[in-house]
Formats: structure tokens, sequence, C-alpha cells
């Protein structure tokens, strides 16, 4: 029994929490450690069936692990709902426990809101910031949690003792305040390891080698294939040396008295994949027991953060993202590297985030206000294949090549449901758009856009004609009837599919013609049909882009190709030259993934003096694209001491695209990497006199110093590389010059004369961590060998980054035109129409879905500016019945205001992520998915 502490107050109370951090996977792969989560889940209720003294245990924020477990076990759903609601079982906020530096701000939303749903299914959600996984920090993520009516925040990378104990405040860029704790000094750890470690084994905390005899009967595989598999100890005792408990609790308590500023002390108990223990009770009795100056107990982390709240006083207040390197080794280390490692990850990541969160919720919502069934299992299932790959050490890419094979797999059927989502719903639509104006075998090409902003844009359509009607040329017609430029770029026949409503595919012989369109003045989250008009052959109208050798230019720049390889950008509205941009720099690189380390003596090889193949590939008055190869011959491989003498060749093709109207030059680099450990980046200098850059971060524009500090003598080196989402932008106010990017979260804003920013495309790694005890094989995927493509931009502009709409820029890059070709049909739509538009253009779009739990549908946005964004307009196709403000967990704030039938005015504040829900007139349903075949009526 614990002692009585009725008559004198203890000095310190000391809350043991227990738990596990679960690495769904990492050393091996996910079906490898979900065996070992069935064996915790079955331990766990085991425990709690059994032992009534033991309090709780907490299943670190995921739910995730839940799924996971009932796949296995789904006869214990009942059971764990039983304890959920009783509080044993501590289980949220999270679906999945995510690194947040490359991925965007609203899938770390929607993970917390299925992390609150699936919790609330079970019984309760714990509402305690619980963040001990992610790399760094995002700055707005005490805004994020307190969308969610959490108001705490526990975690430890890139804090340090040096700037805070272990509670602080931290601010995020709107103002929001979350209570912080950066637990103990050893993180979230320190009485698995000074108390309940040595009771339970005997041996010291920091011993991990075991030898043969200590195992107890080791069992391994010894044939070759699986030579390289752990060794189980089938009977390693379970000891509890009482003797150990003591001196591990005063040790403990010296270590840690003076890091927190309370009372109230957080004793984590729990570990990597650790499995709860049913004398966890008994060795925090002797504890209690132990320590005169404490009290020692089982708690929960609500509990201990009550106690917290009440006892905090004057505290250090913290603003920006938690990205600080460490000066001394410990927990508060970020390791925040990961974000260049795999690259190919992050592309798939960010081209099926798009798909999802552009594409298929936004029009899957819209088809249900027309009418139709919302595809909400479909798209959640999607939600959860990328949730389960922004898993901190998945989507940082630092485990087995057999966990990043899984990824890959996720990220397509995350892709592939949110593709056929967006097409049926586009289908869909287009059903009520009135084409009579139409012949029989007339068609209109469709051309969307699923921002809310306008756009203008020359996009790549296809255009399908019946092999024995195909006219010699073709036109395009606005809704006006204005003829629109048209630049065709190939026709070849085809076999196409037609898929019926309810029977065998049947097929149909076209031509198709590939075609580049001026699409103007796109509405909002809207359309232009254009009609398909057939003519005579014609010659093409308009002067080409391109203007005379290796030269290009469009209203806005002016580009020329350097012999090397790089080009010029004349920014015409501001005369500003940019020359000598995208320079390849390759670097060797001995580090890990969480790490990167050039080695002690590099060899930097650069494209400077290469002498480059330059051809022009498209020319037109819409399109002008030059392909431009080198071969940069660079060391074949690299350690820690140098670069390898040896050199093999690195190919690399260039396309670089100037399109009619576009205000950057779009670049997609295709790279066949045959060498080994090197990092490769792009360099663009700016020659901007400046001291900060700017890059977006999940619902942010954040600015950054330049200059790094010295760091001589620190855990951690200070350097340039940093995350963003979607572009890295220098400017000194009156102009500047934004990279932006499709997957390519970092980039480097260089402390040299030129101000030059870099992107990474490829980090490649020789190993994961020979000290985390990683099989041998099953390494090669880090090394990046084969064929890689990279799509960037460069965008000279006017003003600051929100003057020059470098978000805007940004949004447009990445977000794509679709386009769907159609034929006469009888509807009430007209050829144009914008559903949901936001005006000016001050606001970020980040979602727009069907509401959770209501017939409504929700807008995210967000203002990134330091500026209150005022005369802001939310104006949408329909009448608008009601509107409130919600909060990111969608409960309803305030009810808003509307501006006529079907506009809403908004004031959003600086830094601030604004949701809006909107109660509007459905159309009735009449649109069924393959509907059943109609009999046809007998005539009279």
């Amino acid at each position: 029994m614990a002692r009585d502490t009725s008559k004198k107050r203890p000095q310190y109370e000391m809350h043991v929490i227990s738990n596990t951090h679960w690495d769904r996977e990492w050393r091996r792969p996910y079906q490898h450690t979900r065996m070992m989560l069935v064996d915790v889940m079955d331990t766990l209720l085991d425990i709690l069936d059994k032992h009534p003294e033991y309090r709780c245990y907490h299943l670190d924020s995921q739910t995730v692990v839940l799924d996971d477990y009932l796949e296995i076990r789904p006869e214990n759903r009942k059971k764990i709902e039983q304890y959920v609601k009783k509080g044993r079982i501590l289980v949220g906020p999270w679906y999945s426990a995510p690194d947040m530096n490359a991925i965007s701000g609203e899938s770390i939303v929607r993970n917390l809101l299925l992390g609150h749903k699936m919790a609330r299914a079970f019984g309760g959600v714990m509402k305690a910031g619980y963040t001990p996984f992610s790399f760094g920090h995002t700055e707005q993520l005490p805004q994020i949690y307190a969308g969610f009516g959490i108001d705490t925040c526990l975690f430890y990378r890139g804090v340090g003792r040096d700037r805070a104990r272990a509670e602080f405040w931290w601010e995020s860029p709107d103002g929001t305040r979350a209570l912080c704790s950066q637990f103990s000094k050893r993180g979230r750890y320190n009485f698995y390891f000074h108390v309940y470690r040595p009771a339970v084994d005997g041996r010291p905390h920091n011993r991990v080698v075991m030898d043969w005899d200590e195992i107890g009967l080791p069992v391994r595989c010894s044939d070759l294939p699986n030579q390289y598999e752990a060794v189980y100890a089938m009977k390693h005792k379970s000891l509890f040396r009482k003797e150990n408990i003591g001196p591990g609790i005063r040790a403990l308590l010296e270590e840690d008295k003076d890091e927190f500023t309370t009372p109230y002390l957080l004793l984590m108990q729990g570990c990597d994949t650790t499995a709860p223990n049913p004398d966890e009770p008994r060795i925090i009795a002797e504890a209690d027991r132990a320590l005169k100056e404490g009290r020692v107990f089982h708690s929960t982390l609500p509990d201990y953060l009550d106690k917290l709240r009440k006892a905090v006083k004057d505290l250090p207040v913290l603003r920006g993202e938690m990205r600080v390197p460490a000066k001394n080794p410990g927990s508060s280390m970020v390791m925040g590297d990961g974000i260049s490692a795999r690259m190919y990850l992050k592309q798939a990541n960010a081209y099926a985030t798009t798909a999802l969160e552009k594409w298929a919720e936004p029009m899957a919502a819209i088809n249900w206000v027309m009418g139709a069934a919302h595809p909400l299992p479909f798209l959640e299932l999607a939600w959860k294949y990328l949730f389960q790959n922004h898993a901190h050490d998945s989507i940082m890419s630092c485990s087995v090549d057999e966990v990043h094979e899984d990824m890959m797999f996720r990220f397509e059927q995350a892709r592939e449901i949110a593709e056929e989502v967006a097409r049926r719903s586009l289908s869909d639509i287009t059903r009520f758009i009135d084409t009579r104006h139409l012949k029989q075998d007339g068609s209109v090409v469709t051309v969307w856009n699923s921002l809310t902003h306008k756009r203008s844009a020359v996009t790549a359509v296809t255009i399908d004609f019946p092999q024995d009607r195909t006219p010699e040329s073709f036109g395009l017609r606005d809704p006006q009837g204005k003829e629109v430029p048209v630049q065709i770029a190939s026709t070849r026949p085809l076999v196409a599919s037609v898929q019926l409503r309810t029977d065998w595919p049947q097929i149909s012989n076209v031509n198709r013609v590939t075609a580049h369109v001026l699409a103007e003045d796109l509405p909002g989250v809207g359309y232009k049909a254009f009609t398909v008009v057939p003519k005579k052959a014609a010659k093409s109208k308009g002067k080409s882009l391109v203007t005379g050798k290796n030269a290009m230019e469009n209203e806005h720049v002016r580009v020329t190709i350097n012999r090397n390889g790089s080009f010029d950008i004349v920014h015409k509205p501001t005369r500003a030259t940019y020359s000598g941009l995208n320079v390849f720099e390759d670097g060797g690189s001995a580090g890990i993934p969480w790490t990167y380390e050039p080695p002690k003596k590099d060899n930097v090889i650069t494209s400077l003096k290469q002498r480059a193949d330059i051809v022009v590939e498209t020319e037109g008055p819409l399109v002008a694209t030059y392909r431009v190869s080198m071969t940069l011959m660079v060391p074949v491989a690299t350690n820690a001491d140098a670069r390898s003498t040896e050199l093999g060749p690195l190919e690399i093709v260039t396309r670089v695209t100037v399109r009619k109207g576009c205000p950057y030059v779009e670049v997609a680099t295709t790279v066949n990497n045959t060498v080994r450990d090197h990092r490769l980046r792009a360099l663009f200098p700016t020659n901007i006199k400046t001291d900060v850059a700017y890059a977006d971060r999940a619902f942010d524009v954040l600015e950054r110093p330049i200059p790094l500090p010295d760091s001589t003598g620190w855990a951690e080196a200070a350097r340039g590389t940093a995350p963003q989402l979607s572009f890295l932008d220098v400017n000194d106010g009156r102009k500047g010059l934004a990279v932006l990017v499709d997957g390519l979260p970092e980039g480097d804003p260089i402390d040299d004369d030129a101000r030059t920013i870099a992107i990474t495309l490829l980090r490649t790694l020789p190993q994961v961590h020979e000290g985390y005890a990683f099989p041998p094989p099953k390494r090669e995927g880090l090394e990046c060998l084969g064929t890689h493509t990279f799509r960037y931009a460069v965008y000279p502009h006017a003003g600051s980054w929100g003057e020059g709409k470098v978000c805007e820029c940004a949004a447009n890059f990445t977000t794509p035109l679709r386009a769907m070709q159609s034929g006469r049909n009888e509807g009430t739509l007209p050829l144009e129409t914008g559903f949901l538009e936001l005006t000016p253009g001050a606001l970020v779009l980040s979602g727009v879905k069907k509401a959770e739990n209501r017939d409504s549908i929700i807008i995210r946005f967000y203002n990134p500016t330091n500026r209150v964004a005022t005369g802001q307009t939310l104006r949408t196709h329909w009448p608008i019945a009601q509107a409130f403000e919600v909060n990111l967990e969608e409960e309803r704030v305030q009810k808003m205001t509307l501006k006529g039938k079907n506009a809403v005015a908004l004031r959003v504040a600086k830094k601030k992520i604004c949701s809006i829900e909107l109660a509007l007139k459905r159309y009735a349903s009449r649109i069924r998915r393959f509907p059943a075949i109609e009999a046809v009526p007998a005539r009279r």
C-alpha cells in the first residue's frame, strides 16, 4: 500500500502515465509490427480485466491502432468501448501520429477530425495535445489544437532547455496560446528508464547490449533468407527488483526536479512499441513508499494537465515554428532533415493530397448539393490511406524499404479513389449543363477550376472525333460565342473504351486530338464549356512564343536558355533580370535520413561549366518548351570522410516551358540517378538584398532569417534547409523571386551575396541507422536509383510575396485544371458557372467538404498575412439558407449575416484559420449511380 501522506503534504506530486509509443511501421514493416500490436492489445485487455488496480493506459494519442487491432480481433470491440468509456483506455485526439513538416494544413486538421470521430465512437476523446512525434512543429499548431477545444501541447523536439524549462506558453501567429510541456530531460520516458527498466530487467537503464546467455532461450532464424530477423527471447524472465526502485525514483527526482516549474511532475512510463505490465501499479506503489519528498501515483494526462493549468504562473512565451537546432544532446534535437529523404514519397504525397483536397472533396460536395449521394465511405478510406502514410517515421522516410513500398501502394490507393470520385462527380454535374445548342453529334469541352479564385490558364485537353467523321481542323468557342486560341499538338487514332450503364464495355474508334487551349476567367470552383466547332484546315493564328535562338517570351517574362543549360529571366513589369537560374549542384551525403551530413572532405560538382544540348520541343502561340540535356560526371559513392574518386554519369533532362499569359516559367527536370550517397539541388540566384525569406507552411506564410547563427559546438548544426509546402520566396518589398514547388518540401535561402534559393531534388543515403538495429538488407531504396521527374516553377514578381500573389500562383501551379468532353444534353445549368468564389483574393483556400454531421458544406481558408483581411466575400451559386462560423471540429461558433441571397461578408484576422458552414437548398435527388435499366414503353 502507498504510505499515508495526510499528515504532511509532499513537496512533489508525481503523475505516472502508462503509455506506449507506437510506430506503426519503422524498423519492421506494418504487418510485422501489427502482430506485435495484437500482442500488446491482448495483454492490455487481459490486465484491465484481471487487475482493477491498473488505473489506465494511453494509446499514444492515436486511433489507427484500434483499426489495426480490430481487423484481427473484431470480437474485442465492445470490451475496448467499455474501457474507453470508463477512462481506463485513453484514445485520440489523432488518427495517426503525423510529422507535420511535409504535409498540408488541411490534412493535419482532417487527421484530428477523423481521430475525434473514431475516439467518440469508442466512448470518448482524450482532449490533450499529445504530440511527441513530429520532427519539428508547425507554428500554427496551437491554433489548430484550439480549433478542437485543446489548449495544451506536449512535445520536445525543436524547443530546448536553453529557451524554457519543462513548461512554457507557445503562441501561434494569430495570438492563440497553448500551455506546453517538453516533458523531462529524457523526453517521454523518464520513469520507464529510471525506475521501470531497472525494476523488471535488473540492468542499468543505459545498457542495451545483451549477451547470448542473458536473453533467455534465444531463438533466431538461421537460414540465409531470414538470417537478419531478430533474436527472440522465448523465456525471458520478468523480474521484480524492488531494491532498484528507490534509487531509480530518487535519481529521477534529482534529474528533473529543477526542470518543472510547478510541484507537478510528469513521469512517462512507456517507450517505443512497449506493452503494459501488470506489475506497474506495484512498482509505482514502491516508488511512492521510497520517496519522502513526493507522492508518486498512477495518473492520466488529462488529470495532470488539469493540475498544471491551475499551478503555472509566469512562463516564457515562445513563438514561431519549433525547429530550433539543439545546442545540447537530448530529446530536443530536431532531427528534421527527413523532409529531403526519399523524395519520391514526398512527391507521391503531394499528388495524392491535391487529388483528394482540391478535386475529389470539393466536387463531391458540389455534386451532393446537386442531388447526388455523397461518397463519404470512399473519401474516408482515401484519407485513412493518406494518414497512415503521414505517420512520422513513414513520411520522414527513415524506415526499411518494405515500409516505403507499402506507402507507395497506399498513396496509389488514395489517389485512385480521389481521381474516381472526382471523375464521377464531374460527370454527374456535366449532366446538368444545358448543351441543347449542339447538333446531335456535336460536343463541348468543359474546363474546370477547383480553386475559389478566378483563374486563366493555357491547359492541355484531348478531344475525340469519330474516325469516319474527323474534321480537317476545329476551333473552340466560349459561352459567349467568341473563338478562343487553340494550339494543336498531336492527333492519333485510338480504340477508346465505352462504359455502358450495366453492360459489357464496348469500344469506339476515334481520332484523339491533343491541343493547348487558352481558358480565360474560369470562375471559382466552377467551369466554362467550350463548343467544339469543326472547320477546314487553317494555319495557326498568333505569334510564336519562341522569339529567337534559345529564347521565349510572353506578356510577363522573357526567357533565354544559356549554353550551360541554366536560363535567364527578364521580368517585364519590373524590368528586373534574374540570371543563371536552374544551375545544378551535386554534393556528397554521408548522413542518415533524419540528419544531412556532408563528408568531411566534400567534392561539390555544378553544371556552371557544363555544355548542354538545347532544342525546341514545342512551339506555338500558346505554349513553347525547350528541352535541355546534360550529363554531369559525379562521384559514384560517398563515406563520412570523402567522396569517391571514381566518377559516374548523372543524366539530367530539363524542359523549360512558357505559356501565354502565365507569369511563371515552368520547369520539369528528369534525372536518371545511377550514383549513390549524394545531394542534388537546383540553384536560383536572386541577387536581392534582404536578410529574410518566406515559405508557406500549414495555414501560414512564415518569415525566416537567411543569416544563420554560429552553431559551433552545438549538438545540431544550424542549416538553412527548412520545409516549405508550395513555394520559397525572396523579396525586398519592391521585387521578388519565388520558386514554386510540387512535392519538393526542402528549400534553402543561402546566405551568400546572390541570396540564392536552393531546392533539394534528391538526397540519397547509404543506411538508415545502425544504432537502431535495422536489418542490413532492404535499404537500397534510400539511394533513390532510377529515373525521377521533378516539377517546379520560377516566378518573378513585383512587390512582396503578398502583393505579388505568390500564394495564388503556387496554388495554380500545383492544382492543374481538369477538362471533360461531353455531347448534346438538356440541362438546367448554363455554359459557365462558378459554385464557390472568394474575392478579392487575400484569403487562401484550404478545403471544401460536406459537413461531418449536418446537411451542409464546409469551406476552410486562412489569412496568411499580418493584416486583417477586410472586404472579403464568399459567394455561392445557390441561395444560402444559413451561414455559420464553425471551429475545426465543425462546432458552430456564431451565425453569420448574409450579404444578399447567396453571399457572406468576411473579415478575417491576421494569420487566422477560418471555417464557414453553409446550409444550402439542395436540388431534388435525381442522380443515381448506374441506375437499373428501365423497360422501354410498349408502342400503342
